[in-house]
C-alpha cells in the first residue's frame, strides 16, 4: 500500500512553493514593467514622429504645448485644457479628439500601458438631458516640454531669457532637447511639462510638474529628433510628490529640492538661455504676451495681433484676433 503524505511534509512543499513565488513575484513584476516601458518608447516615438508630420504640412512649425481650450490658439494645441479637477473637460478623452495630432497618431498612443488611473467624467446619455458622472481609465500620461512650441506659443514670464522653439529649425540638436514625457496622476495637468530652467545654476525646484514614475523609478523621455530613451530617477524628491502640491489646478510655489541631479539633467535638455529686449504687453482678458514681429500681420491694410497665433495661409486669421495696437 503506498504510502501518504504526512502532514509535515506537506507543509515542507507549501512553505517551498511559497518561496519560491517571494523569489519569482519581483521578477515576474519588472519584466511587466519592462514591457510597459517598451510600448511607451513606441508610443513616444510614434508621437514624435506626428509632430514631424504635422511641421512639414504646417510651414515648419510645431503644434503648441499647451492652451485654453477657450483661447484663440486652442485649437492648435497639441492638446489643450487641463486634467486637473475631477469632471474637467481635459479629463476626458476630447481634447485627444481635438488634437491636431490626431490625423497623424490617431487617439491610442497618449498613454503609458503602466498608469492604470482613472478620472471622473461627465457625459450626458442617449436620450438624456442629465449629466452622470462615469468613472474611466486616464486617457493621457505625457506631456510635452513647455519649451517646444510654448504656452499659446510663448514662455512663462519668468522663462522669458529661455528659447521656445517654434519650428524644427529653431532646435539647432533635435537630439539634445526632450519633448514628451510620462508624469504621474498627481501631477499631470494642462498639456506641458515645465522644469524651471531659471533654477538652473541656482537652487533647484520643481514648479507644479513631476516625471512619472511608471518602469521601474523610471520614466521613458523623448526627443525633437524621435529618439527615445528611458531615464532612472536618481533622487527621492524626484519620485514623490509633495501632497500639498498633489493635483495642481494653479500655479503653486516652486518646491525646493536642492542639488536634484534630475532637476538638472531635465534642465540642461529642456532649453537654451536666449536674451531678448521684447517688451510684455497686456493682450487680451488681461494676459500678457510678448510683442514680436511674428506675432502680427497685416491684411487687407489693418495689422492684426495674433496672441501667439502663428500666420499660415492656409488657415486664415481667428476670428477672436485683434487689430494691433
Amino acid at each position: 500500500m503506498k504510502k501518504a503524505f504526512t502532514l509535515i511534509e506537506l507543509l515542507v512543499v507549501i512553505a517551498i512553493i511559497a518561496i519560491l513565488v517571494a523569489l519569482l513575484l519581483p521578477s515576474l513584476g519588472s519584466a511587466r514593467q519592462t514591457g510597459w516601458q517598451a510600448q511607451c518608447i513606441n508610443n513616444q516615438r510614434q508621437l514624435n514622429l506626428a509632430y514631424a508630420e504635422f511641421a512639414a504640412d504646417h510651414e515648419d512649425r510645431f503644434p503648441y504645448a499647451s492652451a485654453w481650450r477657450n483661447e484663440p490658439t486652442g485649437m492648435w494645441a497639441w492638446v489643450a485644457d487641463s486634467m486637473s479637477g475631477n469632471g474637467a473637460w481635459g479629463q476626458t478623452d476630447r481634447p485627444l479628439f481635438w488634437s491636431p495630432l490626431k490625423p497623424y497618431a490617431g487617439m491610442k498612443i497618449f498613454s503609458c500601458p503602466g498608469d492604470k488611473s482613472t478620472v471622473l467624467w461627465q457625459q450626458k446619455n442617449k436620450g438624456s438631458t442629465n449629466w452622470v458622472d462615469v468613472i474611466k481609465k486616464r486617457p493621457r500620461s505625457y506631456s510635452i516640454n513647455i519649451f517646444v512650441g510654448g504656452w499659446s506659443g510663448w514662455p512663462f514670464e519668468a522663462d522669458t531669457q529661455y528659447k521656445i522653439y517654434h519650428t524644427h529649425d529653431d532646435v539647432k540638436d533635435p537630439s539634445s532637447i526632450f519633448s514628451f514625457i510620462e508624469m504621474p496622476p498627481a501631477s499631470i495637468n494642462a498639456g506641458n511639462f515645465r522644469v524651471p530652467p531659471t533654477m538652473r545654476g541656482k537652487e533647484s525646484a520643481f514648479s507644479m510638474d513631476w516625471p512619472g514614475v511608471y518602469h521601474n523609478n523610471g520614466s521613458v523621455v523623448s526627443f525633437v529628433d524621435a529618439h527615445v530613451e528611458f531615464r532612472r530617477w536618481l533622487e527621492e524628491d524626484t519620485k514623490v510628490i509633495p501632497e500639498a502640491v498633489q493635483n495642481p489646478t494653479t500655479i503653486k510655489d516652486l518646491v525646493v529640492s536642492p542639488d536634484n541631479r534630475d532637476i538638472k539633467w531635465l534642465g540642461d535638455r529642456a532649453t537654451e538661455p536666449y536674451p531678448n529686449t521684447h517688451a510684455w504687453k497686456q493682450v487680451m482678458n488681461g494676459i500678457s504676451r510678448y510683442d514680436r514681429p511674428w506675432n502680427t500681420r497685416d491684411v487687407d491694410g489693418k495689422r492684426y495681433d495674433s496672441w501667439g497665433w502663428y500666420w499660415n495661409d492656409s488657415w486664415g486669421h481667428h476670428p477672436s484676433w485683434k487689430p494691433y495696437k
